[in-house]
């Protein structure tokens, strides 16, 4: 299993990788070499995040390089960037997912149905007014992450991504988009549960951040060691408080229930205070007649 995830933040996109290369199955090589999963920068104008054959990994590198080569992206509406994207990968693309597809109907399984990988890619670039976040998946089909998900996810763990990155939209975010500090956090945090799943290390997580440049297309910063070392004391922290949160207002609260007593689902009841009433008169003086 990999991933590869992808966040667009306020003023920025986060892209985070799980780790290295991972294995090909023993006996078959692909439709066009091993899969691969990699974070790169794009002639310093995008970053991409790609994961399937390493032979198509070339062909979709280089036509991005064209691309980007013959124009600024900041001058390009997202509307622009999706239609001109899908027509310089739809050769490449779409002719590794027709050999997919013919090999998958061949008789006698002579190539493994899990060598058989399309290639999915994550692109971050700038955009006319603002940054943007595409995906592309193995048909060559062009879908931008629009304002309500903010975050995508591409490789065999994706779906496992996704539905962290869900959680964490709860817990960090409500709508719109994350804060850059939110945003690369759930990055890190989303691989990291991938990495944790598949029984990785926490340092093989790679992150890298795109914003809209001032003298040049975009600024491209990769994170370094000590961010990452705080990225992994913060989740430590974090997953420790939470633990011990649940256990203290749930896990007590919570510990009869379920054995026959009900006496905790039952609301307090009230000592009921004796009534007093009490009754004002004028006093009387001696001729009967009220004193004030």
């Amino acid at each position: 299993m990999s991933v590869i995830v992808g966040v667009e933040c306020s003023d920025c996109v986060i892209l985070a990788q799980s780790g290295p290369t991972p294995s090909v199955p023993r006996g078959g090589a692909g439709i066009a070499g091993p899969p691969i999963g990699e974070l790169r920068a794009i002639a310093g104008r995008a970053v991409i995040g790609y994961f399937g054959p390493e032979d198509l990994s070339r062909e979709v590198t280089a036509a991005l390089e064209r691309y980007f080569a013959d124009r600024d992206p900041r001058e390009l509406s997202p509307e622009a960037h999706s239609s001109g994207i899908q027509a310089v990968l739809s050769q490449p693309v779409r002719l590794a997912a027709a050999l997919t597809r013919a090999l998958k109907g061949l008789p006698g399984g002579a190539i493994p149905e899990s060598s058989l990988i399309s290639g999915e890619t994550l692109i971050a670039l700038p955009g006319e007014g603002r940054h943007a976040l595409y995906v592309v998946d193995g048909e060559c089909a062009v879908t931008q992450i629009r304002q309500g998900s903010s975050y995508a996810a591409v490789g065999p763990a994706k779906l496992a991504a996704e539905s962290f990155l869900r959680f964490l939209q709860r817990l960090l975010w409500r709508e719109g988009r994350p804060t850059r500090a939110a945003g690369q956090f759930a990055a890190y945090w989303a691989t990291r549960h991938v990495v944790d799943l598949e029984g990785g290390s926490s340092r093989s997580i790679q992150l890298v951040r795109l914003s809209r440049g001032t003298a040049q297309a975009a600024d491209i910063v990769w994170y370094g060691e000590r961010i990452m070392a705080a990225f992994r004391r913060a989740v430590d922290a974090g997953v420790d408080e939470f633990r011990s949160e649940l256990k203290r207002r749930v896990l007590i609260d919570f510990e009869g229930v379920g054995d026959g007593s009900t006496a905790m689902l039952q609301p307090p009841v009230r000592k009921r205070v004796p009534e007093v009433r009490v009754t004002l008169r004028p006093p009387q003086t001696e001729e009967g007649r009220p004193r004030w």
